[in-house]
Parts: structure tokens; C-alpha cells; sequence
């Protein structure tokens, strides 16, 4: 079976070049590497439904970004702006904040509400892991 050495998705035969992609298939992945990646803190949100909200503008967009929310969303998974002190953490990938704070700019200019859900973290704390 066909493999995208891009997004990693398998495709059955007859298939030659990734539609999502547009690159050439190939018989078999390359071995993975784990990347080394600094994580640093894009925002910290209120509403843990408009983080997730986020975190998937982001990405669609190819930016590699980790959402860690507190305990009882995590632990239960509930998916609810209801709750108090509830919040959810957006970090990025270091390489990746620019444009990421970018399109952060961007979400968030179209919907500023006086509620505004967003506390943009001005001193990024940074994670590292591999």
C-alpha cells in the first residue's frame, strides 16, 4: 500500500499522489525520528471550548501546537465554558510561535466580545521534550 511521506496517511492502490498533499506517494514510510521541540506557551484561555477551537485553527494551518487543560476537563473529558476555574493551555512549537501568535491575533480580532475568553501569556514559559 501507498503511504504520503508528508501527512503519513496509507492509500489503497491505484493511488500515486496524495490529494490533500499533492506529493508523490511512496511504497514505505522512512524510519521516524523524534524531533527535538521547545514548546513554548501561546495563551492561556477561560473557555476551554474556543481553546479547542483554536488549537484546530492552528492546526490546520501545520502548526504543531499541545493543548493541556485542568483537571476535571482533562480527567473527564467534559466540554464545557460553564465551568469555574476552568482553563485550557495553548503551547506551540517554538519554530512555529510567530505564525502562530499571528493567527492568534487574527481569531481573536474577529471575535473579541467584551467576554473575551483569551489571556495572552506575554512571557512564554517553554517545554522542551523528545
Amino acid at each position: 500500500m501507498p503511504f504520503c511521506p508528508a501527512c503519513l496517511f496509507e492509500f489503497v492502490e491505484g493511488i500515486k499522489v496524495c490529494p490533500d498533499c499533492g506529493v508523490e506517494l511512496v511504497e514505505q514510510l522512512p524510519p521516524q525520528q523524534e524531533a527535538d521541540v521547545k514548546w513554548t506557551l501561546l495563551a492561556t484561555f477561560s473557555d476551554v471550548v474556543y481553546a479547542g477551537m483554536v488549537r484546530e485553527a492552528l492546526e490546520n494551518s501545520g502548526i504543531r501546537v499541545v493543548q493541556k487543560t485542568d483537571t476535571l476537563h482533562s480527567l473527564f473529558a467534559i466540554q464545557s465554558t460553564a465551568l469555574v476555574g476552568s482553563f485550557a493551555m495553548l503551547y506551540v512549537d517554538r519554530a512555529q510561535s510567530d505564525q502562530a501568535r499571528a493567527i492568534l491575533r487574527a481569531l481573536t480580532t474577529e471575535t473579541t466580545t467584551n467576554e473575551n475568553p483569551l489571556s495572552v501569556n506575554e512571557s512564554p514559559d517553554d517545554l522542551s521534550t523528545h
